[in-house]
């Protein structure tokens, strides 16, 4: 039962491999990427309302995840390198793997 339930969910529901790439800046993640594609489909389509509205959702995400590194530009690293690079790693903390899925 289990096998043919899970060949039924990947039959409708597939998951989707979105590869973050060193090139693309630090705020775009698999997610953000994701949804990118998708308001681009929507556009396409002719749906802006709702592109209009995942666009409100990729920006609160973008922002989210850009302010953590705001504060890096406020520190002096020739004082306090070895707090500098521990905030970095706190805030990059399971983020070394570049490649990752998401489910769409």
């Amino acid at each position: 039962m289990y096998g043919v339930m899970f060949e039924l969910l990947n039959q409708f529901y597939p998951e989707r491999e979105i590869t973050v790439t060193s090139s693309d800046p630090h705020y775009v993640t698999a997610a953000v990427k994701a949804m990118l594609r998708r308001k681009k489909r929507l556009m396409r389509a002719g749906r802006t309302e709702e592109a209009d509205a995942l666009a409100l959702r990729i920006r609160t995400a973008i922002t989210r995840r850009s302010t953590k590194w705001k504060w890096l530009s406020n520190i002096d690293t020739r004082k306090c390198a070895k707090d500098a690079w521990s905030k970095v790693r706190e805030i990059t903390h399971g983020e070394g793997k570049r490649d990752r899925q998401v489910d769409g």
